[in-house]
């Protein structure tokens, strides 16, 4: 293939298409920060709350108890016997309290997930950087152009790796589809396949000494060591794949919908009979809201954070720990234009 003018900043600083990426053009919104003290602010603020996902049930159950008092009123509704208010009481009571704890269970385990999330990405990230800086270091001494060359593809490999990561565990669906391919990979998807691109960091770090001078070379611990951090990354990857496609099993989430669903159709009428001496139906179907809402907002917020590597509002900034990642590696090694008289081929076939 055509070779680059090895004199080009843009040979040592690699674009986004050189490095298996495009530029993100899409809207992005992370996780959101406030300050807990400013009431007013938190209340009236609407980005990145569950007032969507939570309103429409909330507001239906609100209309169901309105609508249950009118009936009642209007005597078009078979009165219900006196007796049975204290059973109905206290089956709704067992019945609340279970959903109570299903819900909380689940939101209570999902955060978890986030955190776990969280920590997972550090891991890929910094154990990354800790190449590119250990890389840098043992090398630094060296400016020779064979020298230059192979910071460059370190550079270049290792930006591709951490963009690679990023771009698979940030979609789910992606994540899923992109793993059961794996026995009909195409040119493509080889080149952008984390594992690929560790690989061949790998045998960029066992070649150092084609590129690197004799007194320069890295001692066996060095080299070892640097292997070992390029491995803890990948393997942090690999728990970051399984995180994405393994979410909350599927019986749990359909019982949780189910009795959520049948938790807001019963509590109107459980909200009518109880306030029976209230005549006013807006003061029930307020009570409903309220009561409905409390549990379809604890769902709506965990749902909003049960990905935590996509790009709505409370999932983790994956772009901000990108840039933050990319731009230590590309700065640590990055090398100056005027020590750049060596040829960076594009196509690297010698390497792969």
């Amino acid at each position: 293939m055509q070779e680059k003018d090895p004199t080009s900043q843009q040979t040592l600083n690699p674009t986004p298409s050189e490095i298996g990426t495009d530029e993100e053009t899409e809207p992005y919104s992370g996780t959101i920060f406030y300050d807990s003290s400013n009431h007013i602010r938190l209340i009236f603020s609407c980005q990145g709350t569950t007032l969507h996902r939570a309103l429409p049930m909330s507001l239906f159950s609100g209309a169901l108890a309105a609508l249950i008092y009118a009936l009642i009123k209007d005597g078009d509704y078979v009165d219900y016997d006196k007796g049975l208010t204290p059973k109905i009481s206290s089956g709704y009571d067992y019945f609340s309290t279970l959903i109570a704890f299903m819900v909380v269970y689940r939101f209570l385990t999902v955060y978890d997930r986030l955190w776990e999330a969280r920590n997972i990405l550090d891991e890929v990230l910094q154990h990354a950087y800790t190449v590119a800086g250990l890389t840098a270091t043992w090398s630094r001494r060296d400016m020779s152009p064979g020298a230059v060359k192979w910071r460059t593809l370190m550079k270049i490999r290792l930006v591709k790796y951490i963009r690679s990561v990023m771009s698979i565990v940030r979609d789910p669906d992606e994540t899923v589809s992109y793993t059961k391919k794996k026995d009909d990979f195409d040119t493509e998807m080889r080149s952008a396949d984390p594992y690929v691109l560790a690989k061949t960091i790998h045998e960029l770090i066992f070649r150092h000494k084609e590129f690197i001078q004799e007194q320069d070379h890295f001692p066996a611990p060095a080299e070892l060591k640097i292997h070992q951090f390029m491995e803890k990354s990948t393997k942090a990857y690999s728990e970051a794949v399984k995180f994405s496609t393994t979410p909350v099993p599927y019986p749990l989430m359909h019982l949780l919908k189910l009795m959520l669903l049948f938790f807001n159709l019963v509590t109107p009428g459980v909200v009518v009979r109880e306030f029976d001496a209230v005549d006013d139906p807006f003061v029930l179907s307020f009570v409903t809201f309220l009561i409905v809402y409390g549990f379809n907002a604890i769902e709506a917020t965990t749902v909003e954070i049960d990905d935590p590597f996509g790009s709505d509002p409370n999932d983790l900034d994956v772009k901000a720990l990108l840039d933050g990642a990319t731009r230590p590696v590309m700065y640590q090694l990055g090398t100056p234009v005027e020590n750049s008289e060596v040829e960076i081929k594009s196509d690297e076939d010698d390497i792969l």
